[in-house]
Parts: C-alpha cells; sequence; structure tokens
C-alpha cells in the first residue's frame, strides 16, 4: 500500500497518463513491483491485508480497478478503496437478496 500523494505521483511518470494526471479519492495503489503487481486479467480482484497481531486473518482493503505494464517501472496497481464504496456495496448486496453479516460480523 502506498499514500495517495506517492501513488499520483509515481502514476503521473507513466507515458501513459502523464503530469496532469489526477487520482481519485477514493482509488488507493499498491505494488509497482515486477512479479507481485497486478496485470491484465486482474480486474475485480481483492487487495487483502494482514491484520496485525492476528494470525491468518486480512482485510479487503482493494479492488482491482487497473495497472500498468505489470509492474515494471516501479508503477503501481490502481484499487478502489474497500472503505470508501462500503455503503454501496452494502446496497447492492441487500438489493440483490444477500446478507451482509458474514463480513459485518
Amino acid at each position: 500500500m502506498m499514500e495517495h500523494s506517492t501513488c499520483e505521483e509515481r502514476l503521473r511518470q507513466s507515458p501513459q497518463l502523464g503530469p496532469g494526471f489526477q487520482l481519485l479519492e477514493s482509488l488507493t495503489c499498491a505494488g509497482g513491483e515486477v512479479g507481485k503487481d497486478i496485470c491484465a486479467a486482474g480486474g475485480g480482484s481483492p487487495l487483502v491485508c494482514p491484520i496485525e497481531d492476528s494470525a491468518n486473518q486480512y482485510y479487503q482493503a482493494g479492488i482491482v480497478s487497473w495497472g500498468y505494464n505489470c509492474g515494471l517501472d516501479g508503477v503501481p496497481g490502481v484499487y478502489t478503496k474497500v472503505a470508501e464504496v462500503r455503503r454501496s456495496i452494502d446496497d447492492q448486496m441487500v438489493a440483490n437478496g444477500y446478507d451482509t453479516v458474514s463480513y459485518t460480523a
């Protein structure tokens, strides 16, 4: 994971986005390392982080939005911040007949 400003600056260094690129606040970044970053067909996959002091437990921090060149050139992958869209996720779950108890307990 990385700070929003660091992420935005690293994305601006990619030729496809350029110096005027602005990263939405609902997005976050991670990776930027070859072999440890998102590539093609990863959209929608979870970004999970370990819960400190809890063996084998994780929380979902993001959902893959897009990546650039599989982490080459140090450009990070971009993820939707789950915390920012949580209400929308809950609304869609309920609207489709699913209970949110399994991930809120």
